[in-house]
């Protein structure tokens, strides 16, 4: 609610041109390009449940099951408890499927704790020449450390998270890129990672709705841009990755008792 009042008020005390939104050939491409990544990156987010919990032999079908009805859960329960309630109802070994439940969700945060205080630093000006050389050495990093992790399963267990998250937030940067040419890329990238760093730690309803427009509004206000024009990028990305995947989570949700 406190997101939602926000945006209300920057709307109400700020010029918004609405008009800028009339869809675009480029704005149309992005939109198209970020709907053809959704499958993957939910895709992936399947691959990684069924990586950390290797006890329960879950298909790649039964794993997207999980996954997609664990998000339309989390539309009526905070903090992700939905997820989690999606992820183990009818699981065989609850301790183990915890356990992966944790370590999936653990190196989430650190990826998106990683990326996202870079951006903290760079939104307070702080060694900002150095950020993004410092991003790439961190995501190459992220790439090759897992090669030298005994465990199979952990390894592509931190390959997967570190692609889905490169996935995930390609698909945000190509909206904004395509709403707000006149940022640098290097301020989007930044961006994105504040905005994916207040959308986990921050509990809400409603997939998140408010959160990531809230965010996206506070770090990209010194650039003066149309505030339509970053609200717009984030209710995208918000209805292609979380809307529709929910909506299919939802008319599945009958086999959770399975």
């Amino acid at each position: 609610m406190i997101s939602l009042s926000f945006i209300a008020y920057v709307v109400s005390t700020q010029k918004v041109d609405w008009g800028l939104l009339i869809p675009r050939e480029g704005q149309l491409l992005g939109v198209g390009l970020v709907l053809l990544l959704m499958p993957l990156n939910w895709w992936l987010e399947a691959l990684r449940w069924r990586l950390a919990v290797p006890e329960e032999r879950l298909s790649v079908r039964q794993s997207v099951n999980r996954v997609l009805i664990g998000l339309a859960l989390n539309w009526w329960v905070p903090f992700t408890l939905g997820d989690a309630g999606g992820r183990l109802a009818g699981v065989e070994n609850i301790k183990k499927a915890v356990s992966g439940l944790v370590q999936v969700r653990l190196i989430s945060l650190l990826l998106t704790v990683g990326f996202g205080g870079m951006s903290v630093l760079y939104y307070f000006q702080f060694a900002q020449q150095y950020l993004v050389p410092a991003l790439c050495a961190l995501v190459a990093l992220l790439f090759i450390a897992p090669f030298y992790i005994s465990k199979i399963n952990l390894r592509l267990l931190l390959h997967f998270s570190v692609i889905r998250y490169v996935v995930f937030t390609s698909q945000l940067f190509l909206l904004l890129y395509v709403f707000l040419p006149e940022i640098p890329p290097a301020g989007l990238v930044m961006g994105i990672g504040w905005i994916f760093l207040f959308r986990s730690v921050i509990p809400s309803l409603f997939g998140n709705f408010g959160v990531r427009e809230a965010s996206a509004l506070v770090f990209f206000e010194s650039f003066e841009v149309n505030p339509a024009a970053i609200i717009a990028p984030c209710v995208l990305v918000w209805l292609i990755n979380t809307v529709l995947p929910s909506i299919v989570g939802a008319l599945r949700l009958s086999q959770i008792k399975h």
